[in-house]
């Protein structure tokens, strides 16, 4: 089976979303019904669909977060483009893009910056196979 950007897990029911024109109310819960996806469209060149900033200057802010609660096969969080790259992490200084398999485990109360400075991609797997890949421009 070719790769389809537009379902690229293959889900049954990927896309699927309710009436249009529903409104989203921002600092409140939001619910679509069951099998529903909230689909945002806009056309913006040289722009992004959606952009959120977490202005808490402190420790520990995060910007986005995305969360699936599948007892099997679930994702967090899923990059797809037809063409140019899927998932795509940068920071001036610390590390690019992260992956962690815990086992169950807490993370460290270090940020992760501190235990690997300035890697482009991080896998860490608790019970398993450790990579780290330098990128440098």
């Amino acid at each position: 089976m070719a790769f389809n950007p537009d379902n690229p897990l293959n889900f049954t029911n990927w896309g699927n979303h309710g009436a249009d024109g529903a409104d989203i109310e921002i600092g409140s819960m939001n619910s679509a019904g069951d099998n529903e996806a909230t689909i945002i469209l806009v056309n913006a060149a040289q722009n992004c669909t959606l952009s959120v900033e977490n202005h808490e200057v402190k420790s520990g802010s995060v910007g986005l977060a995305a969360k699936s609660l599948s007892e099997q096969s679930g994702v967090g969080a899923i990059g797809v483009c037809r063409n140019g790259v899927g998932m795509y992490g940068a920071t001036n200084t610390g590390v690019g893009v992260v992956g962690r398999a815990m086992s169950g485990q807490d993370v460290e109360k270090e940020p992760m910056e501190s235990l690997v400075p300035e890697v482009g991609v991080l896998g860490h797997a608790v019970n398993s196979l450790r990579v780290s890949i330098p990128f440098q421009v």
